[in-house]
């Protein structure tokens, strides 16, 4: 029996019942999740997720079968359900595949992009586990250039927490030259730690031809690296942009804290599947 691991589930319930009671965050959770000892399955949202002890600190509160990001989960099955078809989602930043594994159950196909191989074969080893062939997992770091980059740690309690920087030899390539073909509505998620931008830039013509719905992260580390005007100045006239709210809501409060934004496009599928869950 892992002990360690029992004393880490347990914690994280407790971090849990304690942030949705007060909105305050329990100290030494990450601290506690390095207890695990072996690997495991977990079960996330009914879905299987594999547990590597090497990556426990990145599992945050899914040892207690509920996402870390519970808002980006809502507002994902909100819009699928509005549409008639599964969409392509294309998860760049992956990490552990909390996003791509948990969406490929509702999904046409995934392909996930993530430079850490560990963090790459976490995921591949969790869409085994469920049987999922829809996914495809893409072992490189993207943003607005091809070539070669390093990547630096940008939370102290995750080494696999780092944006793109620098000099280095993970694979660098952009959304324009990955081929990403598809008939299904286009769903992207972007979490590269303030490279998000860069993302964009890279992939001016997938935009273009597309018009994805875009789920980006924009943070206090984010906010460092680009503007959401910076944002609204790429993406054009054909975007609309906002505030990811903590009940999967949108709303126009980009000003106040916010985690995740969303630009949708201001015509067709996914404006018509979003046009419910905006608050005026």
């Amino acid at each position: 029996m892992d002990i360690g691991y029992e004393v880490a589930r347990l914690y994280s319930q407790l971090y849990l019942t304690v942030k949705i009671a007060s909105h305050r965050n329990l100290p030494g959770l990450r601290r506690v999740l390095k207890l695990v000892q072996d690997p495991r399955s977990i079960e996330v949202d009914g879905v299987k997720l594999f547990l590597e002890p090497l990556l426990a600190t990145n599992y945050g509160v899914m040892l207690t079968g509920r996402p870390s990001e519970p808002e980006t989960h809502k507002f994902f099955h909100a819009v699928v359900d509005s549409l008639e078809t599964p969409p392509t989602v294309v998860d760049i930043g992956a990490n552990i595949g909390e996003m791509a594994v948990l969406f490929a159950k509702r999904a046409h196909n995934v392909i996930a992009f993530e430079p850490f191989p560990s963090c790459a074969a976490v995921i591949r080893e969790s869409a085994e586990l469920n049987a999922f062939t829809n996914v495809e997992v893409r072992q490189k770091a993207l943003a607005d250039q091809v070539g070669f980059g390093g990547m630096g740690v940008t939370d102290e309690g995750s080494e696999y927490c780092a944006a793109l920087q620098g000099e280095g030899d993970i694979p660098v390539s952009t959304l324009d030259t990955e081929n990403i073909e598809t008939d299904k509505p286009l769903f992207l998620l972007i979490d590269v730690e303030g490279a998000e931008l860069r993302v964009m830039q890279g992939g001016r013509s997938l935009i273009r031809k597309h018009r994805p719905l875009i789920v980006f992260e924009y943070h206090s580390i984010s906010k460092q690296s680009f503007s959401i005007d910076e944002i609204r100045a790429e993406l054009g006239d054909q975007y609309e942009m906002f505030r990811l709210r903590r009940d999967g809501l949108l709303d126009h409060e980009l000003e106040k804290k916010t985690w995740n934004a969303v630009a949708v496009p201001t015509h067709g599928v996914w404006r018509n599947s979003t046009e419910r869950l905006i608050t005026h």
